[in-house]
């Protein structure tokens, strides 16, 4: 055994995905990270792009709960990570990114690909876009940096963390005395979020007024409601709030919920931006508060306004007019729902357009056939761009349908590693895919990891020959119409030359065959090529209006 044995084995019972791509400087770690995968204790996947690994990790978490490892070179490969690592972040979500360096007898002196503090430092860069970053400088430093990484990881808010490891501590001889005592101080990290913030008097008092008198109250749930979604649904149940999510807390709750008024935002709804408007009090719970999410919608953004979230960087976009309190969820429900009055019951309301009215070639109308087509359960998993606001507007989030986005940096193609990592993470909820033909063109190689590891995942590509979301906000915003047009590519063709079962979905024939023809092509993953109107204009004016107010300011 060496370090890098030592290492994967102090991950035992807390990682067992790791992906990535190899290369020199790495090699100590993939032989470690290969001797355990013949002993089942590991998985590994190479992946065709760092980047990838990254969110391939991502989802895996997403999936599992489990942290897992992605790794990558020195030099490029770790700089590839950058636009994953920042997205991980900007999501709260745990990777644990290990990245090497050259030997440190050669840092500074020419060695290809140096990645010290005097060569490109990565250690440096990736500092910007994980919770933690550090170099790993002697072989007694691999196991306590380990630990701290973890607990950062894990800690809220959540996020990625970064060891960068030189090729000769990886290599380095272990002391077999210190074995058991190393890894018992690393046997398992666990979540060390710690006890909630409990309100404080004066917090308690505020929410107690705030909402004791209010005739026309609403809940308004953030992506960070999610993990307290027991908690909101007994409180629903009590007093029968009208309920809307934004559109990165789409999916907290189930859309046939007799509550649920729809998305407030990207997207939305009109039956959801009616009812926060007409509110008098807004309770929102664990929204980050970007402008994707609330659309300058005057209600979250005035005294009417309370906010509550378990971590503070929810905060760092609440606006001055509303109050913004760090506290458990849970807690803070208890408060509201002691001091206001219960409303009368709701009656459910189907906030969605009738997909029966629109043509065939429709995105939305065409999309929601499909993920019909698709034996549910499902984890579906949403790219930038035209597949956001199509999901968001017409298809229906429930237990059978999970829905899954990546709105904090809005990384066009994240979902198709996203769901290949939940796939391999969790066999029992299948993954699909949802994304445009300009992300498959950018991240379409990581199809032949699916092929190779037989991972039974789903790739829905939105074919309408364009870079859509650009076209339709160039022409909604007046802009010049320039940059948005793609080559009309047979995306089936090129699917099934990497060895995928490949259907392309051009009419309503294709589409009434759809089932059938995904019952023949069980086990691996599929690519469904579907064929969409180009001229369909997606439900995001309110976005474009946002663009321009903020160029003009």
């Amino acid at each position: 055994m060496n370090q890098a044995d030592l290492f994967v084995k102090a991950l035992s019972g807390t990682v067992d995905l790791a992906f990535g791509v190899p290369g020199g400087a790495i090699e100590p770690l993939y032989d470690a990270l290969h001797r355990a995968e013949q002993r089942g204790e590991m998985r590994l996947i190479t992946t065709r792009h760092e980047s990838a690994a990254v969110t391939m990790a991502e989802g895996a978490f997403r999936a599992s709960g489990r942290l897992a490892l992605c790794c990558a070179t020195t030099g490029p490969g770790a700089l590839n990570m950058v636009t994953a690592l920042a997205s991980a972040l900007e999501e709260c979500k745990p990777v644990l990114a290990v990245t090497a360096q050259t030997a440190q007898a050669r840092f500074g002196r020419g060695a290809l690909q140096d990645s010290s503090d005097v060569g490109i430092d990565t250690t440096a860069v990736l500092a910007k876009v994980c919770k933690y970053s550090t170099t790993v400088t002697h072989p007694a430093q691999l196991l306590p940096k380990l630990r701290q990484a973890l607990a950062h990881a894990m800690s809220a808010p959540r996020g990625p963390v970064h060891l960068s490891v030189p090729a000769d501590v990886f290599k380095a001889p272990i002391d077999e005395q210190l074995i058991a005592a190393q890894l018992a101080a690393i046997s398992r990290v666990e979540d060390s979020v710690g006890a909630p913030l409990q309100l404080r008097p004066s917090q308690l008092a505020q929410l107690a007024t705030h909402f004791e008198r209010a005739q026309r109250p609403v809940l308004v749930l953030g992506e960070e409601a999610t993990e307290e979604m027991p908690s909101i649904l007994q409180f629903l149940a009590r007093m029968n709030w009208p309920v809307v999510t934004t559109a990165a807390g789409h999916g907290a709750i189930d859309t046939d919920h007799p509550c649920y008024r729809g998305v407030v935002g990207f997207a939305g709804h009109s039956t959801a931006a009616a009812t926060v408007a007409g509110a008098d009090a807004v309770l929102v719970l664990g929204s980050h508060y970007r402008d994707l999410c609330v659309a300058a919608t005057p209600a979250l953004l005035d005294g009417r306004a309370m906010h509550i979230a378990p971590t503070s960087k929810s905060f760092a976009a609440t606006v001055e007019g509303t109050l913004a309190i760090q506290a458990c969820i849970a807690s803070a429900l208890a408060v509201v729902g002691a001091a206001a009055a219960p409303q009368a019951p709701l009656q459910r309301v189907d906030v969605r357009p009738v997909l029966g009215e629109l043509p065939f070639p429709a995105p939305p109308a065409a999309l929601n056939a499909v993920m019909n087509a698709l034996a549910l359960p499902l984890r579906g998993f949403f790219d930038a761009g035209n597949a956001w606001s199509w999901s968001l507007h017409y298809l229906p989030a429930n237990e059978q349908l999970e829905s899954i986005r990546a709105m904090g940096l809005g990384q066009m193609a994240w979902a198709i590693p996203a769901a290949i990592g939940a796939a391999v993470a969790d066999h029992d909820t299948r993954s699909v895919c949802v994304t445009g033909d300009g992300s498959w063109l950018m991240c379409s190689h990581e199809l032949s990891v699916a092929v190779q590891q037989r991972i039974p995942v789903v790739f829905v590509i939105l074919n309408d020959c364009q870079l859509g979301m650009v076209k339709h906000g160039q022409a909604m915003g007046g802009a010049e119409p320039a940059g948005f047009h793609l080559p009309a590519v047979d995306f089936s063709q090129l699917a099934r030359a990497q060895g995928a079962v490949a259907i392309r979905v051009s009419t309503r024939d294709d589409l009434s065959a759809l089932s059938e023809r995904l019952r023949e092509a069980a086990g691996g993953p599929v690519v469904i090529e579907l064929m969409v109107d180009p001229d369909f204009a997606p439900p995001m004016a309110e976005r474009v209006r946002q663009l321009k107010e903020a160029q003009a300011s």
